[in-house]
C-alpha cells in the first residue's frame, strides 16, 4: 500500500571478492578439476578405495565456496530491514579471468612432460588454496574494517556545544 517500492535488505551483508576474482576462483576450480592427474586417481582408488576419489572435486568445491562466499539467502530471508527499492546491477563473473586462468592452467598441465603433470598440478592447487586464505583474509579485514569505521545507529549521537 505504500507509494514507494521497497525491498528486504539483509543485516549484515558479507563482503563478497570483486567479480574478476570470482572469475578467476571459477577458472581456477574448473581447470583444476578438468586436469586432475590420472596418477592421482589411481592411487587414491588403490589405496583408499574408489569412493574417496570423491573428496578431490569436493575439496575443489569447498574451496571455492570458502574463497568466494556465495549468498546462501534469496533477498527478503533472513534478519534485515526495508529500504527504498534501488536497481542493483548484477555483476556477473568476469568471463575474460575465468578463460584466462582456466586456459593458463590447462596448457601449463597438458604441455608438461608426463612426469611433471602431478606436481604441476599440485603446485596450482597450493596456489589456489593459497588464493582461499587470501580471500578469507580479505574479507575478515573488511568486514573489521566495517565493524570499526560504520557509526553504531544504535548510539547516542555525540553533542555540540555552543
Amino acid at each position: 500500500m505504500c507509494k514507494e517500492t521497497l525491498q528486504w535488505k539483509r543485516d549484515p551483508e558479507p563482503a563478497q571478492l570483486p567479480s574478476g576474482l570470482q572469475g578467476i576462483a571459477i577458472g581456477i576450480a574448473w581447470a583444476l578439476y578438468v586436469t586432475i592427474p590420472t596418477p592421482l586417481l589411481q592411487w587414491i582408488k588403490e589405496h583408499m578405495g574408489k569412493w574417496f576419489a570423491v573428496l578431490i572435486p569436493l575439496l575443489l568445491l569447498a574451496m571455492f565456496v570458502i574463497a568466494v562466499r556465495p549468498t546462501i539467502q534469496g533477498p527478503g530471508r533472513g534478519t534485515g530491514h526495508f529500504v527504498l527499492a534501488q536497481p542493483q546491477p548484477f555483476q556477473k563473473h568476469k568471463f575474460w579471468a575465468l578463460s584466462i586462468i582456466g586456459v593458463a592452467i590447462m596448457a601449463s598441465i597438458r604441455t608438461a612432460p608426463q612426469a611433471a603433470q602431478l606436481p604441476l598440478w599440485c603446485a596450482w592447487l597450493g596456489l589456489a588454496a593459497a588464493g582461499c586464505l587470501t580471500a578469507v583474509v580479505w574479507r575478515r579485514s573488511v568486514e573489521r574494517h566495517k565493524r570499526l569505521y560504520t557509526p553504531d545507529p544504535a548510539a547516542p549521537s555525540p553533542t555540540r556545544l555552543s
